[in-house]
């Protein structure tokens, strides 16, 4: 899929369930933020970090077409985990965390940004 927010073309996979890289400075909190962002779009998307973590209702989840979970490792829960794990294939969940591939069973991805481009390639 791709879609285009403020001056950002950003390429994403249509539906799966990854976590991002450990490399520092590779726009994953950028691509968060830009998807938080979005109000008017026929794609719906959920924003979490550790401060709107706190607010967060976890049975919502399913609510969302996209979900970008950034520093999971500073708020990651067994109730979490066990959330993110049973939603649908048809989400797309990416998950920025240092140590979430001992707790969830993703696949891996990769951030490349440029300019004016965002591109997350899973494998």
């Amino acid at each position: 899929m791709t879609l285009n927010i403020d001056d950002y073309t950003i390429s994403l996979p249509d539906s799966g369930k990854y976590v991002i890289g450990f490399d520092s400075a590779e726009g994953k909190t950028l691509l968060g933020l830009l998807l938080g962002s979005v109000q008017d779009s026929d794609v719906s998307y959920a924003y979490i970090n550790a401060l709107s973590f706190r607010i967060l209702d976890i049975n919502a989840l399913h609510n969302f077409d996209i979900i970008f979970l950034d520093d999971y490792d500073l708020y990651s829960t067994e109730q979490l985990s066990k959330a993110l794990i049973e939603l649908p294939a048809t989400k797309l969940v990416l998950v920025d965390s240092k140590y979430a591939d001992q707790e969830l069973p993703f696949k891996w991805t990769t951030i490349k940004t440029t300019k004016n481009r965002i591109e997350v390639s899973g494998w």
